[in-house]
């Protein structure tokens, strides 16, 4: 049996590893929000489509977020319904 100071030691490592993977988590995300917005000012000028994206951005654009929605990344304006 192992003994409470065993146990401790335990979690400690556990939560040191479960920050370490969150803090990953959370570049991964912002470099993917980062790409995601390098794909729009690069390659989706609106100015010659009156406000609009060219067509050409709509699958960068889509590819983009749903890589961000796979890795768990949330938009801010969506509601969550109880």
């Amino acid at each position: 049996m192992s003994t409470p100071e065993e146990y401790t030691a335990a979690l400690e490592r556990l939560q040191q590893r479960f920050n370490e993977v969150w803090t990953q988590h959370q570049r991964m995300l912002l470099a993917l929000e980062n790409a995601r917005d390098v794909v729009h000012r690069t390659h989706c000028q609106t100015s010659n489509y009156y406000g609009r994206f060219p067509p050409h951005c709509w699958k960068e654009c889509e590819e983009a977020m749903d890589a961000m929605l796979e890795a768990g990344w949330m938009p801010l304006d969506v509601k969550v319904q109880p």
